[in-house]
C-alpha cells in the first residue's frame, strides 16, 4: 500500500530492487565448455573471503554435476580473479581460491554430488573486475595399479579415495592414489613424485607406513629412497600436504641407474633421505638460539638432515631452535670455512616447510 503523509496526495514512482542475497545467475555452466563472462557487468552479491573486498563485482553461474566425483573449476581472466563454489543457498563457500600459478588464474578442485546444483562465483581480488573464461571439467581416475621399474606414470590424486593418511603432512579426508611395486631384485630404490601441488609420498607394507616424505627440493616434489628385497611388494601412496590434490607424475628407479627417465623438475640426487626419527629427537633437546654471536661445531657423525639447497647438506649438521613472542623479522647468518648450508624451517622434520635456505 502507498499512502501520503498527513493526507498528502499526488503522482509517484515505484522501484523494486534486491538488497544483498544471491545475485541472478549469469547462466548455466556446462561441463567441459569454456564460458565467457565479465564481472564488470555483475553485482556485489558475494564476499568469498579469499581476497575479494566489499564493492568487488561478481557473477554467479550454476553448475549441476552429471555424476558424483571430482571436478575442476578454472578461471582465466584479464584481471586478478577470485573463484568460489557454494552449496545451494549457502552464505559461505565450500572452497575459495585467489591465485593459481598467476594472479589472473584461479582454480578449485572439489568432490561434488550428482544432480545437486552448485553456485560458482567469479569475483576479483580487492575490487578488480573484467572479462574472463570459466571452465568446469570432470577429473577421471587415471592413476593407481602396478608400476614397473623406470616407467614414468601420471595420475591425479583428486579422483582417488581417502584410505591412507600419511604422517608427514597429509590431512584426514585428503584423497590419494595408490600404486603397487614389486622389487625385481634386492637393491636400493628411489621413489620420486613431481606434482602440480604440494605433494606427499609414502610407502606402505602390510597396511603399515614404512616411510614418508613431504618436500624434496621444493614443495611440489617428494622423494623416498629405501632398500627392498627381491619380490618384496610395496604400496606407493601419492597424497597431498594438508588436503592439497591434483595431477602428478611418479617414477621408481634403482639408485645405481645411470640413465633415469627425466622428470618435470629433476632434483639434485642425494645419498639418502632425511632421518625423521633422529631429527625429531634432536629437535626436542636442541638449544634455543640466543640473540648475538653463537659458536658451535658440526660433527660428521650427526648427519640426519637433508636441506632444500646446497646439494641437500649430506654432511654433518647441527640443530637450533628460534623462539619469537610475536611476528618478527629475524636474520640468521652462518660463517665458517666449511661453506655451511643454513636452512630455516617451520617445524623440525615431520611435516615441515622450508621457510628459507642459503648455501
Amino acid at each position: 500500500m502507498i499512502d501520503g503523509y498527513n493526507g498528502a496526495t499526488g503522482a509517484y514512482g515505484l522501484t523494486v530492487s534486491q538488497a544483498g542475497g544471491a545475485s541472478p545467475a549469469a547462466g548455466v555452466l556446462a561441463l567441459s565448455t569454456p564460458t565467457r563472462g565479465d564481472t564488470a557487468q555483475g553485482t556485489d552479491a558475494h564476499a568469498p573471503g579469499c581476497g575479494s573486498a566489499p564493492g568487488a563485482l561478481d557473477q554467479t553461474w550454476t553448475f549441476t554435476p552429471p555424476r558424483t566425483g571430482a571436478y575442476q573449476l578454472h578461471v582465466d581472466a584479464q584481471f586478478d580473479s577470485v573463484l568460489a563454489i557454494y552449496e545451494p543457498g549457502a552464505s559461505a563457500p565450500i572452497q575459495c581460491n585467489d591465485d593459481f600459478e598467476s594472479t589472473r588464474q584461479s582454480r578449485l578442485i572439489e568432490q561434488l554430488q550428482a544432480g545437486r546444483t552448485y553456485a560458482v562465483v567469479v569475483d576479483g581480488y580487492a575490487t578488480s573486475a573484467g572479462a574472463y573464461m570459466l571452465t568446469a571439467t570432470a577429473i577421471a581416475s587415471s592413476g593407481g595399479g602396478p608400476i614397473a621399474l623406470h616407467r614414468l606414470v601420471s595420475g591425479n590424486s583428486s579422483a582417488g579415495p581417502n584410505v591412507r593418511t600419511p604422517t608427514c603432512g597429509s590431512a584426514a579426508g585428503s584423497p590419494e592414489e595408490t600404486w603397487t611395486f614389486v622389487a625385481p631384485q634386492t637393491a636400493m630404490y628411489q621413489f620420486h613424485v613431481d606434482a602440480e601441488y604440494d605433494s606427499v609420498l609414502a610407502l606402505y607394507e602390510g597396511g603399515q607406513e614404512q616411510s614418508c616424505n613431504d618436500d624434496y627440493g621444493g614443495t611440489r616434489a617428494s622423494r623416498i629412497e629405501t632398500t627392498l628385497n627381491a619380490g618384496q611388494t610395496i604400496e606407493i601412496v601419492v597424497d597431498g600436504f594438508q588436503g592439497q590434490q591434483g595431477a602428478y607424475r611418479l617414477q621408481v628407479t634403482p639408485i645405481s641407474s645411470a640413465t633415469p627417465i627425466p622428470l618435470v623438475n629433476p632434483p639434485v640426487p642425494l645419498p639418502q633421505i632425511e632421518n625423521i626419527t633422529a631429527m625429531e629427537s634432536r629437535c626436542a633437546s636442541a638449544p634455543a638460539l640466543a640473540v648475538g654471536l653463537s659458536a658451535g661445531r658440526i660433527e660428521a657423525s650427526a648427519a640426519h638432515a637433508r636441506t632444500t639447497c646446497g646439494g641437500g647438506g649430506a654432511g654433518g649438521d647441527t640443530v637450533y631452535l628460534i623462539r619469537v613472542q610475536q611476528r618478527s623479522r629475524v636474520e640468521v647468518r652462518a660463517e665458517s670455512i666449511l661453506l655451511p648450508v643454513l636452512e630455516l624451517r617451520s617445524a623440525c622434520s615431520r611435516g615441515h616447510r622450508a621457510v628459507a635456505c642459503s648455501s
